[in-house]
């Protein structure tokens, strides 16, 4: 009934959001001529029909169809300061594709661009082949624990903890861990058997969770710094079987009935001999080592579940990439509830270096932060990109980090832009900056992209680690066309095994493997991602 507007009436009565990026409304439109045009002639003189020289994209694509002498025949338009055209020549070889497979497969709804087949051999090939891709490792036949008390061998006395004004060595860390573990063990804590751990961020904390790990159990986060229903919620969902809490930390659990391993009498003199060593091996690495449970942003909180092979493997695929070493102080900066802790935790520990634990008030404080990582000479941080923005503000004011060699971003997007005036100041030789996405339930990490100021795409968020697959799908379980949106899905062995309660959920989100061998699983993120040609 308005077909007869003018176009800038209808932009006027709707009043959109502006962009400079992209035309209001819609940025691809179709153009069909479906009225049938004879030749022009002018006389004896036969006319040709030529395209415009020089026109203007309005919108992004414009594909303009007619009919010409009982065929079909048509041409596009785009915008050159967002396409390039081997890219829109690929689109039209899809729409291609497309009507070809609908005139061949008249019964086929047209939505089901997978049914039809519209990718080129080659490039469903291409995109089967990175799926392909992620190798499996095969990381060491030792759990977590096992690994840092062969640590412990290599260097006791060098320092693992720094925090509230002390350093702590490998001997004493392990010593303390052991006390908690056979505390545990006597309490009759096994392989796959849940353990509260509420702490603060802290010596004990770490202390803990060791001591957790060591007694062969899984370690539960319960930050004490989360309300009362949420820690209700987590405890009642997950039913650990024990408790390891500092004494301050009690005071901000729910009422239950568990039994408390008080990670404070660590310190104390142990009660009976050999209390100190290792507590004999327990369970495989194909044992649960955490639980972590998720924001809850679309429901109740959800608790994902991780064995230690899970972490093995993220650190031997990623170490030819980081090189964490002996010689390295890292940063726990991060909640413990919070995945990036494992990355943190594990990076120093089971390569001999020296982890510093910063107070949550200075992670807070870029001023207080920047001094703190200048006077330890940290070598490796961790980081979301909002934290960083205030850490490379305070830098570029106060000065570089000179021992600072990679800083490693997860958590939540990057927009690349934003790290230009460091690269500006500091270039980008010196320390390393790397951008890894990542989802808790594919165990921290799942792509790798170094960041060298070199203009790269703004939201590329780089390749898959070594031993993870990635796929792109569309809505009907198709492999997505090269820079067409679909969402991500993730195969390796960094799934977790599901969520703890949850089987409804678990079978939702890890889903049968159509490309994987039998019985191999996906994981879908929902995020909308593209495969940049």
């Amino acid at each position: 009934a308005h077909q007869d507007i003018p176009f800038e009436q209808v932009i006027e009565a709707v009043n959109p959001v502006r962009s400079m990026a992209h035309a209001p409304l819609f940025q691809l439109m179709l153009s069909w001529q479906n009225n049938e045009q004879g030749q022009l002639r002018l006389g004896d003189v036969k006319l040709q029909e030529l395209p415009a020289i020089d026109q203007q994209a309005q919108f992004d694509v414009t594909l303009e169809l007619g009919e010409h002498d009982g065929k079909i025949a048509g041409s596009a338009r785009f915008a050159t300061a967002v396409l390039e055209r081997a890219s829109v020549e690929r689109y039209l070889g899809y729409f291609k594709a497309l009507l070809q497979g609908m005139a061949a497969e008249a019964d086929q709804p047209v939505g089901a661009m997978s049914a039809i087949g519209i990718l080129p051999a080659l490039e469903q090939a291409q995109l089967l082949a990175g799926f392909h891709s992620g190798r499996r490792i095969h990381p060491s036949a030792q759990s977590l624990h096992a690994l840092f008390e062969a640590q412990v061998e290599r260097s006791p006395d060098a320092f693992a903890l720094t925090g509230e004004g002390r350093h702590m060595s490998y001997a004493e860390l392990n010593a303390q861990a052991n006390r908690i573990a056979h505390r545990l063990r006597a309490a009759g804590i096994g392989p796959d058997v849940l353990v509260g751990l509420c702490t603060e961020r802290s010596l004990g904390m770490v202390i803990g969770l060791l001591g957790i790990l060591k007694a062969g159990g899984a370690y539960l986060p319960l930050d004490p710094g989360y309300p009362k229903d949420r820690l209700a919620y987590m405890l009642d969902n997950a039913r650990p079987a024990a408790l390891v809490a500092s004494t301050e930390s009690l005071g901000h659990l729910p009422a239950h009935a568990l039994p408390v391993v008080l990670v404070d009498e660590a310190n104390d003199a142990p009660s009976a001999p050999g209390f100190d060593h290792n507590p004999a091996p327990l369970g495989t690495p194909g044992n649960l080592a955490y639980v972590i449970y998720t924001s809850g942003s679309t429901g109740k909180p959800k608790g994902s579940l991780h064995s230690h092979l899970n972490v093995l493997r993220l650190f031997e695929a990623t170490q030819p990439w980081f090189h964490f070493g002996a010689s390295d102080v890292g940063v726990l900066f991060h909640s413990y509830a919070f995945d990036f802790s494992v990355w943190e935790l594990w990076g120093a520990l089971l390569y001999g270096g020296r982890l510093l634990i910063v107070p949550f008030t200075v992670s807070r404080t870029p001023e207080e932060l920047h001094a703190l990582l200048l006077r330890e000479g940290v070598t490796v941080l961790n980081q979301t990109p909002s934290a960083f923005q205030s850490l490379m503000h305070t830098a570029l004011e106060k000065g570089a980090l000179p021992a600072l060699r990679t800083v490693v971003f997860g958590g939540e997007a990057l927009n690349r832009d934003s790290l230009k005036p460091w690269f500006d100041r500091f270039g980008h030789d010196a320390t390393r900056l790397i951008n890894m996405y990542g989802i808790t339930e594919t165990t921290v990490h799942v792509t790798y992209a170094p960041l060298l100021g070199d203009g790269a795409s703004a939201a590329s968020i780089g390749m898959p680690i070594t031993d993870l697959a990635a796929c792109v799908l569309d809505a009907d379980g198709g492999l997505a066309p090269l820079g067409v949106a679909g969402e991500l899905f993730i195969a390796g062995d960094g799934l977790a095994r599901g969520y703890r309660g949850r089987a409804d959920l678990t079978a939702e989100r890890f889903v049968p493997n159509p490309f994987g061998v039998a019985g191999s699983r996906m994981y879908r993120t929902g995020d909308l991602v593209r495969w940049l040609p």
